[in-house]
C-alpha cells in the first residue's frame, strides 16, 4: 500500500488511501474513478465527501460530491493508452474531447445537441474512425473540410 496523500484541485480534493485511480477535470467538473484500493473524494472545504472503492466513480459538480456509480475497472485510466470510454456523458463533452484529441474544430449546433447523451467508445489512433463511431451512433451527419468537421443532426432544414 502506498503513502497517503491529498491531491487538491480547484473543484475538490482526492485523498489517496493506497490505490490506483484516475482524475479528470473538465468544464468545472471533477470526476474520480477508482481502479484499486480506496479513495476519498471531497469538496474543497470538506463539506461533502464520498469514499469510493474499485469499480466505482464519483463526480463533484456545483460543489457537491455525487453518489458513486459503477465503472469498468479496465476502463479506468484507459485514456493514457488513447482509449476513451463514455457512459451517459453529454454529447457536447464527447465532441469537445474529439476536438482535443485530434486538434480539429467541430462545427455543430450546441443548442441542438445540448440535451443528448452518449454511451460509447473511441480511440485516438484514427480521427475518421473516431468521428464516424460517435456520429453514426448518434444519428448525425458529418463532412470533413480540412481542419473543420461539420456535424449536423437530422432536424428539418439542415
Amino acid at each position: 500500500e502506498g503513502s497517503r496523500f491529498v491531491l487538491s484541485t480547484a473543484y475538490g480534493n482526492v485523498e489517496v488511501l493506497g490505490t490506483s485511480f484516475n482524475v479528470s477535470t473538465r468544464n468545472e467538473r471533477l470526476e474520480v474513478s477508482c481502479k484499486t484500493g480506496k479513495v476519498r473524494v471531497s469538496t474543497p472545504g470538506g463539506q461533502s465527501s464520498q469514499t469510493i472503492t474499485p469499480g466505482m466513480k464519483t463526480v463533484i459538480e456545483a460543489g457537491v460530491v455525487q453518489e458513486p456509480q459503477t465503472v469498468e475497472t479496465d476502463q479506468v485510466g484507459s485514456w493514457r493508452g488513447g482509449e476513451f470510454y463514455f457512459e451517459s456523458v453529454m454529447l457536447t463533452e464527447v465532441l469537445e474531447e474529439l476536438e482535443r484529441q485530434f486538434n480539429v474544430t467541430l462545427d455543430y449546433d450546441k443548442e441542438e445537441l445540448k440535451d443528448r447523451v452518449y454511451t460509447g467508445y473511441f480511440d485516438n489512433s484514427n480521427m475518421t474512425e473516431a468521428i464516424q463511431l460517435v456520429c453514426t451512433a448518434m444519428g448525425l451527419q458529418y463532412e470533413f473540410d480540412d481542419k473543420i468537421i461539420r456535424i449536423r443532426g437530422n432536424s428539418p432544414g439542415r
